[in-house]
């Protein structure tokens, strides 16, 4: 009787002692695939190189499509990201700019109002009020009013 693959497996347990068992599995399985392909005729080995050709060729492509695919995404991602930081730095600079004349604006306002406040107290002491009551209308302290 003819030796094949298939009555080979004991004898290859041997050889596998240690390996994980899904291992030794897959090492069968593929062994008993090219078993199968050793018997076949000459016409169904060339059918059977091609099919697995086409199907090796079908996996390239469809992993060169996955990683096409992942790469753009990642662009996407990375555009969507440079996207959002420009429109984020630009609503920040309009929030600065706004914050920052409003507080100018109270700033210079509170300025204003202290310049009009001395001007009051200079005319009221020019006009001989007690600095007490001069405290009293312009809430100025009274280091303030005595250097005027």
């Amino acid at each position: 009787m003819k030796e094949t693959l298939y009555s080979r497996r004991s004898n290859l347990v041997v050889g596998f002692h240690g390996c994980d068992q899904s291992i030794k599995e897959q090492v069968f399985e593929h062994l008993a695939r090219l078993a199968a392909v050793a018997d076949l005729s000459e016409e169904n080995r060339i059918a059977y190189d091609k099919a697995l050709d086409r199907y090796r060729v079908n996996q390239i492509v469809e992993e060169d499509e996955r990683r096409k695919n992942e790469e753009m995404r990642r662009k996407a991602a990375e555009e969507g990201m440079k996207e959002g930081l420009k429109e984020g730095l630009k609503e920040g600079i309009r929030e600065g700019i706004k914050e920052g004349m409003e507080k100018g604006m109270e700033k210079g306002m509170e300025k204003g109002e202290q310049k009009k406040q001395i001007e009051i107290a200079r005319k009221m002491r020019e006009d001989g009020i007690s600095i007490d009551t001069i405290i009293k209308y312009t809430g100025l302290q009274s280091s303030d009013i005595e250097n005027l």
